[in-house]
């Protein structure tokens, strides 16, 4: 298992449109009651949030100043939102590639999650701007992209947007790199989810009991017939497993577990290169780290418990 803390906290370049305006002190906003049929009239941006207006004539209130009042929180902003703490918020460019550049400084590895592309380039660039190396990642889509068994061959509904995940060494060359998602033709855009990138750290292999639970946010409600009602909301994934480490880096290790403890980062469980698991990535937070005792005369285990953030 690895460790990617995020040092991406902007971007030189991205060509991801801000889906409202910025938030004008003098223009009056109104109420929409249709959460899908928001307009920059009544929704505005401020930093990296988008903000809601719940009154009518809703004039010099700052979001921020005036929040669960005049304004409550939207969602992150497009450009924002594959660079923030939640895994699922998605920057999506609708009818052309997505392309982001940012500077390389002490990067190692770069951890792409939830994203939709037909294939994904990387380029490394020099101070000009110049492209000095690159290579591209092709992506499949495929009508049994989730058939496991005979059941799900027969339910499985076709779907041609597919959410990957990619984890991927950074060479020590160039300045600034360059992140191209190439449009799904199917569904005529291309997303991320989040996007790290940082120096790895490095937790021993994963064994391969790992454990995958859920937190369901469904509301479950008898309806008037008696009957049951059930509004779908996220699911959280809840991950156990255990590592083999050098039994002469435990007490190393334990001291890189504290200092990432409290930290929202991705995790890499399956980091070996072109990982038929999709390296099974998640960007979450550790609930609990244990040394779980000696596993030979010279490797221990590491027991990890990852609750996801949604």
């Amino acid at each position: 298992m690895e460790a990617l803390k995020n040092k991406i906290d902007k971007f030189t370049y991205s060509n991801i449109s801000q889906t409202y305006e910025d938030y004008d002190s003098e223009k009056a906003y109104s109420l929409i009651e249709d959460t899908e049929a928001q307009t920059s009239d009544s929704v505005c941006k401020l930093g990296n949030y988008y903000y809601r207006s719940v009154i009518n004539d809703n004039q010099g209130n700052n979001p921020k100043t005036h929040l669960e009042q005049e304004w409550i929180g939207f969602r992150y902003s497009n450009q924002s939102a594959m660079l923030d703490s939640s895994s699922l918020s998605k920057s999506v460019v609708e009818g052309d590639d997505l392309i982001v550049e940012f500077r390389k400084g002490t990067i190692t590895n770069l951890a792409i999650g939830y994203f939709e592309a037909s294939s994904v380039i990387i380029e490394h660039l020099d101070e000009a701007g110049s492209v000095i190396e690159g290579f591209t990642k092709e992506t499949y889509y495929s009508v049994n992209e989730n058939v496991i068994d005979q059941w799900s061959y027969m339910y499985e509904p076709y779907s041609a947007e597919v959410d990957r995940g990619l984890y991927i060494p950074i060479p020590p060359i160039g300045i600034t790199i360059r992140v191209t998602f190439k449009m799904v033709t199917a569904t005529n855009r291309a997303s991320c989810g989040f996007f790290s990138g940082g120096e790895a750290i490095i937790f021993g292999d994963t064994l391969s009991d790992v454990n995958f639970s859920f937190n369901s946010f469904a509301t479950k409600e008898l309806n008037a017939f008696g009957g049951l009602d059930i509004v779908n909301r996220d699911v959280q994934e809840l991950v156990d497993f255990e590592t083999l480490i050098p039994t002469n880096q435990v007490v190393q290790l334990k001291r890189e577990v504290k200092k990432i403890y409290n930290e929202i980062i991705v995790f890499i469980l399956d980091p070996t290169e072109d990982s038929e698991y999709e390296h099974l990535m998640g960007l979450g937070v550790i609930q609990d780290a244990t040394v779980a005792g000696r596993f030979s005369s010279t490797k221990s285990m590491m027991s990890f418990s990852i609750m996801e953030s949604i």
